[in-house]
């Protein structure tokens, strides 16, 4: 895997959580090479995340809220930001 690695150790472990679970490390049009803004492309990050996490836990709010490691209520809160159906 060849990757610029900027220092970004948040990035590296999510990176490294994907692989154990066997998802793909990089999602394809992720939105970085899209030329999306910063808060466009932070705002896509973190639906991908959520996303999987709740189909990790089959939509268990309480579950993804602690695999996240953030609290219920404002998983739910984000939930309801982006539309997604946990």
């Amino acid at each position: 895997m060849s990757h610029d690695w900027p220092g970004n150790v948040r990035e590296l472990r999510n990176v490294a959580e994907r692989f154990a679970l066997s998802l793909p490390a990089f999602k394809q049009g992720s939105g970085l090479s899209q030329g999306l803004s910063f808060s466009e492309a932070v705002e896509a990050f973190e639906r991908n995340l959520l996303t999987d996490a709740l189909a990790r836990t089959g939509g268990n709010l309480s579950q993804a809220s602690q695999e996240l490691g953030m609290a219920k209520t404002t998983l739910f809160d984000k939930v309801k930001k982006y539309g997604l159906n946990g």
